[in-house]
């Protein structure tokens, strides 16, 4: 058994040299006894460990995530389709929103100018305020058939003159 009190210095097993006892970790164990190497040697082994249990598990790692994308792919698909709901409902509430706000109202579809049911169409999720007012037959053939949105025919609800639209606004057909 070692007793600390009376050394002052230590030489490490690994490198060979002699340094002060604070260079040296105590024993968890003992604490009278410090590691046989010093702390500097310690950590390049530990990272040598590190990197070499890294490289020997690689393979290993990749097969299990293949295996467990293969096993949870449904998984995977469900969690993307509810994000995709939120998404869709986030954009559903905003335009909601921005009509009770301005008192705004559809009458006309952009696409076949009936009167009918008016619904939003977001071309893209990502901007919420960017919709189509098209009849419930036109929406469907939008997705139903990936008919192209024409750019003209979508209205941005946040450059809509709040002061100016107030009332309602509404699409004027072309006849």
């Amino acid at each position: 058994m070692i007793h600390t009190t009376f050394m002052e210095t230590k030489i490490c097993t690994k490198c060979k040299r002699e340094l002060p006892i604070s260079c040296f970790s105590a024993r968890s164990r003992n604490s009278n006894t410090y590691e046989s190497y010093c702390k500097e040697c310690k950590a390049t082994a530990q990272r040598e460990r590190a990197k070499r249990y890294s490289e020997e598990r690689k393979e290993q790692r990749r097969e299990y995530k293949k295996e467990w994308l293969k096993n949870n792919h449904q998984k995977i698909i469900d969690h993307r389709h509810r994000q995709e709901e939120l998404w869709h409902r986030k954009a559903h509430r905003k335009v909601r929103s921005y009509k009770r706000k301005y008192n705004i109202s559809f009458n006309v579809c952009s696409m076949c100018w009936m009167e009918w049911r008016m619904l939003t169409h977001h071309p893209n999720y990502d901007e919420p305020t960017k919709i189509i007012v098209v009849c419930d037959s036109c929406h469907q053939a939008i997705h139903r058939w990936r008919l192209k949105e024409d750019d003209t025919k979508i209205i941005d609800l946040r450059e809509l003159d709040c002061h100016a639209k107030a009332k309602s606004h509404q699409v004027k057909s072309p006849r």
